[in-house]
């Protein structure tokens, strides 16, 4: 059995959940909330994090398709 990116169905990268792009996409998230956290000086929460990155013209479509699977994914989940 073929494991496939859940966003894009790409084939996942090595030891991913996600393809080579949306990987890349989730670690730059990761690693990024952080620095927005000591940037803003007070606790924010992932999902506000998510929620800002959405509002900036500037975040990528894989950041995006990375963002919108994790809530949809939580949604369920709840």
């Amino acid at each position: 059995m073929v494991d496939e990116c859940p966003i894009c169905q790409r084939l996942n990268g090595k030891d991913s959940q996600f393809c080579s792009l949306h990987s890349q996409a989730s670690k730059n998230l990761e690693g990024q909330y952080e620095r927005w956290r000591a940037a803003l000086g007070e606790e924010i929460d992932q999902s506000e994090y998510f929620q800002q990155l959405l509002r900036l013209e500037e975040t990528g479509q894989a950041v995006r398709d990375v963002i919108e699977y994790l809530q949809r994914s939580r949604a369920g989940a709840t």
